[in-house]
């Protein structure tokens, strides 16, 4: 039987249970640093903690990486948002700008002078001034806020909370009426709430109708339902 060196065994186990280098796996990418060892995200100026070591991202720049083939695509160039509304101050144009940066609902933010902004307010105050009160809102005359995030300076005013809840009744753009999520009425028992007035106890109104007596007497004194005309 033939009998091996005792060093050739050693050095034929020891090549196979020795680890490939991390370098040798992991293409280098443009941007990305070499720090496949951290537990920082390779991306200058970003010190957020890796998901995953190979390659070395944080979960935001993994996750563009994944999606678009590089950690840094995918993202807006910083102050550019910034530099869309500043350009539309003067505009004379007269239909609605939507907001092009907007995550969620239309409005989005903006960064400026370090703190973040309704792109709509920001607007609202180089082009009309700042707002009488801390409680004044942005409103949009044109009633594309949430839909759009309208930026255009002259469909924007200071309105009061009130005043701002009113125009987005006119605008439909909020659920009122037997269409809001709370609704227990119609618009049909209202007026028979109403008609009632005086005929009857307002407790037996809220019996008929399933409602307590202050429900009832928030609708006949138009607390509640006001915008409902006697039409």
């Amino acid at each position: 039987m033939l009998a091996l060196c005792p060093g050739t065994v050693t050095k034929k186990r020891a090549e196979r249970v020795l680890p490939t280098p991390r370098s040798a796996l992991t293409k280098p990418t443009a941007g990305v640093s070499n720090m496949a060892s951290s537990r920082i995200c390779s991306i200058e100026g970003c010190n957020k903690t890796i998901v995953g070591a190979n390659p070395p991202l944080c979960p935001s720049h993994y996750y563009r990486n994944k999606r678009y083939g590089h950690p840094l695509a995918g993202r807006t160039p910083d102050g550019e948002p910034l530099a869309f509304l500043k350009a539309q101050v003067e505009t004379d144009r007269t239909d609605c700008i939507p907001w092009p940066y907007a995550k969620g609902d239309g409005y989005g933010q903006v960064r400026f002078e370090g703190r973040m902004w309704r792109p709509n307010r920001l607007m609202c105050q180089w082009a009309h001034g700042i707002p009488p009160t801390d409680t004044h809102e942005a409103a949009h005359l044109c009633g594309n806020g949430k839909q759009l995030g309208c930026v255009n300076p002259s469909h924007l005013r200071w309105k009061t909370p009130q005043e701002n809840t009113d125009d987005k009744v006119l605008h439909g753009t909020i659920p009122i009426g037997e269409n809001a999520p709370s609704a227990k009425l119609t618009r049909d028992q209202i007026y028979q709430i109403r008609a009632l007035e005086g005929v009857i106890s307002q407790e037996q109104i809220g019996r008929r109708f399933g409602i307590s007596q202050c429900h009832v007497s928030s609708v006949i004194r138009r607390e509640c339902w006001a915008w409902l005309s006697e039409d």
